[in-house]
């Protein structure tokens, strides 16, 4: 990144957003950082911006739904780290995620100068048909439900629009993201206490592997590939893990961290299968279902398959000496 250019920031309050903002504290950038902030007054959105007043970097409220504050966007930007999203599956409202990138395209002076850099997802793939082979960046859609469904339509939007304004454009798609203080309702952290109290969930022999990317490493490629940037008009796409585990290895490096004795419960195999089989066809009940309930099924289809199950070098081929961290590094942080 060039230090005479402006870096803007959308969804900085974020998991992901806020381990940004720390990085880029200590590399001396915020006096030409701009964070644009959802103008809520959420406990979540309060907390992220006191932290950014705290870091020092230039703090902007707007609402990337309703367009309200993007008229006063910087004409000077040249980096874009658009982290925005609503990722809680279990709610309706995920507009910010097509929509609100559609607003945020239109607000920018785009062109071969600008380069963005956004967060998506292999939620959009989990629906496929055959898990029987991982995920690669040619991978089929297969959206089961309106989180995963915007997400795909706001990468089709961003390049299109690329295409069209060649400006430059990197997507990095990722699944399971962990690290210490990461989103109330994720995996990681619900399970470290699942696993203190012992719960039967964590015990169970889950066959379906998850490909997982601590936030630290996510950070690492963002900066990375900021400074490493794709040809005008042509977008890059890059899956991003680190390991692929199932639910049960990771509740048992959870219980020997904590050397705590971990028990399983051997499910037979014909349970598991007729999971699978029925995992097929969870968005037929969509429709049908309230979103908070709908979301359970669809969190549960995700890990009883090998269904966001990553295999792919096309990142670490670009990434020159990359050494990820392992979830058994650091489960310290987590549990």
């Amino acid at each position: 990144m060039n230090k005479n250019s402006l870096i803007l920031i959308t969804g900085p309050t974020s998991f992901i957003g806020k381990e940004l903002l720390k990085t880029l504290s200590k590399q001396k950038s915020k006096n030409y950082t701009y964070c644009l902030t959802w103008d809520n007054d959420s406990a979540i959105e309060k907390e992220g911006q006191r932290l950014i007043t705290k870091l020092g970097f230039r703090l902007q409220k707007i609402d990337l739904v309703t367009k309200a504050g993007l008229k006063n966007i910087p004409s000077n930007v040249s980096t874009v780290f658009h982290l925005a999203a609503n990722t809680n599956t279990g709610t309706k409202d995920h507009r910010v995620n097509n929509i609100g990138t559609k607003h945020l395209l239109d607000s920018l002076n785009l062109g071969p100068s600008v380069h963005i850099i956004y967060t998506s997802s292999v939620a959009f793939i989990g629906g496929r048909p055959n898990c029987r082979v991982p995920i690669n960046e040619r991978s089929l859609s297969y959206p089961t439900n309106e989180y995963s469904r915007t997400k795909l339509d706001a990468e089709r939007i961003l390049i299109k629009k690329c295409k069209k304004k060649k400006f430059r454009l990197t997507i990095l798609r990722l699944n399971t993201v962990y690290g210490k203080n990461s989103r109330t309702n994720s995996m990681f952290a619900i399970l470290p206490k699942l696993v203190r109290k012992n719960s039967i969930i964590t015990r169970l022999n889950w066959p379906g592997l998850t490909s997982i990317i601590h936030v630290r490493d996510v950070i690492y490629a963002l900066l990375y590939f900021s400074q490493h940037l794709p040809k005008p008009g042509l977008p890059s796409t890059y899956i991003l893990y680190t390991e692929s585990l199932t639910m049960a290895d990771i509740s048992k490096i959870l219980y020997d961290s904590i050397n705590k004795p971990y028990k399983q419960i051997q499910l037979p195999n014909f349970i598991w299968s007729l999971a699978k089989f029925g995992r097929r066809y969870i968005h037929l009940l969509e429709p049908i279902l309230p979103a908070s309930f709908y979301n359970i099924f669809w969190r549960t289809s995700l890990i009883v398959d090998n269904t966001v199950w990553c295999q792919t070098d096309k990142a670490y081929k670009i990434i020159k000496k990359w050494e990820p961290l392992k979830l058994k590094e650091v489960t310290r942080e987590l549990i």
